[in-house]
């Protein structure tokens, strides 16, 4: 006898619709009618690509993604991403740049909980660049310790010309969350962003991703969602990365930006398409 399924409210890993993983065992063994398990399938076979574009086309209309944006499909999670967005952006901001020292090119992280925490240290690890926290949660928190809030808008210092700027949408480990209410004084402060250009706006966004629309994903440089919290199991992360920031890295890397692994360079999975990084 089947054993009863257990109700799964875990952080971490979402608990998917019966149907769904019904229709995923499927596909482990018979995967489009073509006889060979989706597991198996080359991952270039016309059967796999069909089917990863219709899931671009239907991420692109749920989300109402602009043409201005670049689906990619990648894996690592968000903790690659914490590395990846800050790579590729400081080569961007490298060929933009070329003159600047690495003390001028500055990284922008808003500090609200445990995540963008990691992002931040990251970042440091990194190096490269000067770090400028836009604010930092704790420091508005009752002991001055616990992130347990969103900080009011008038407290956030962003750069004039930043290299990247970095939040978090929903610090799971926490409890705090931005709201999508523009009127909110939890809500993102996109107004008091300084830039006379499109700004190098980056949204973890992993922990609501396809839940509900999300504010301003025109204005933003790159979103990226871990596929675990909503839309499927761990070892998928799905980006949408506004095409001015898919540059060529190698070029940046003669002008003296630190060199990026082929599987982490944007460039490198939007020339592979749909069917991503081989």
């Amino acid at each position: 006898m089947e054993a009863e399924r257990v109700l799964n409210f875990g952080a971490g890993p979402s608990a998917l619709p019966a149907s769904v993983l019904q229709e995923s065992a499927k596909g482990l063994w018979n995967f489009e009618g073509t006889g060979i398990g989706v597991a198996e399938i080359s991952h270039r076979s016309k059967e796999f690509v069909s089917y990863i574009t219709r899931v671009e086309s239907r991420i692109r209309t749920l989300l109402d993604v602009p043409h201005t944006h670049t689906i990619l499909f990648t894996q690592g999670g968000g903790t690659a991403q914490f590395s990846a967005v800050v790579l590729n952006l400081l080569a961007r901001h490298r060929l933009l740049y070329p003159n600047l020292s690495d003390d001028e090119r500055i990284l922008d992280y808003v500090v609200t909980g445990s995540w963008s925490k990691k992002a931040v240290e990251e970042a440091a690890r990194l190096g490269g660049s000067r770090i400028n926290i836009v604010v930092d949660a704790r420091q508005h928190s009752k002991d001055q310790k616990s992130f347990d809030n969103i900080p009011f808008h008038d407290s956030y210092t962003f750069s004039s010309e930043p290299a990247l700027i970095y939040y978090c949408e929903n610090e799971t480990v926490d409890g705090v969350q931005f709201s999508d209410d523009p009127g909110s004084p939890a809500s993102f402060p996109f107004v008091s962003l300084k830039s006379d250009h499109l700004p190098p706006l980056v949204g973890d966004y992993s922990s609501s991703f396809m839940s509900r629309p999300i504010p301003r994903l025109a204005d933003h440089a790159i979103i990226y969602a871990g596929a675990q919290k909503n839309v499927g199991p761990a070892g998928l992360t799905i980006l949408i990365v506004r095409n001015d920031c898919i540059v060529d890295v190698d070029a940046a890397a003669k002008l003296g930006a630190a060199p990026i692994p082929i599987s982490m360079s944007y460039k490198t999975l939007a020339g592979h398409g749909a069917h991503g990084f081989a």
